[in-house]
């Protein structure tokens, strides 16, 4: 059932041939809204960015530079084979100085949300969103 707040996040959706809009995708996007609210300070504003000329050419040279390079998640991470939840989540937020994971945490600790709020903010699998939400119930000074 969507909740009648004051501020309630305003959500639109495109139109998809087939599919109707119901109830628990505007509460889905809903949540979504409440948690960017309390994340959106964190966020760096950008004005004024110069804008991009592409020339035709410019994707294959894009994609000879990045690959000789590691991928961020290689050269952030490193094995992530081995890796666990609670490195992960340090590795990360010390990687890129973001209060996004404690953000995350706090808001679960006071909605009582879950597996599926995090599955949606961090687009990853159902197993990888449970294996995230199982270390946030975790105490914050185990961290």
């Amino acid at each position: 059932m969507i909740k009648d707040e004051t501020n309630a996040p305003v959500v639109a959706f495109r139109k998809r041939h087939g599919t109707k809009t119901k109830d628990h995708h505007i509460e889905k996007a809903q949540e979504m809204g409440r948690f960017l609210r309390l994340l959106a300070p964190y966020l760096p504003l950008a004005h004024d960015l110069p804008k991009l000329e592409f020339s035709s050419n410019l994707y294959g040279w894009i994609t000879k530079f990045n690959q000789s390079y590691k991928n961020l998640s290689s050269a952030l991470l490193g094995d992530v084979s081995e890796l666990n939840a609670r490195d992960y989540i340090k590795k990360t937020e010390d990687g890129f100085e973001s209060p996004f994971f404690e953000t995350l945490r706090h808001y679960l600790k006071q909605t009582n949300k879950g597996t599926g709020i995090v599955q949606s903010v961090i687009d990853i699998s159902l197993l990888d969103a449970k294996w995230l939400s199982d270390t946030f119930k975790l105490s914050l000074d185990q961290f």
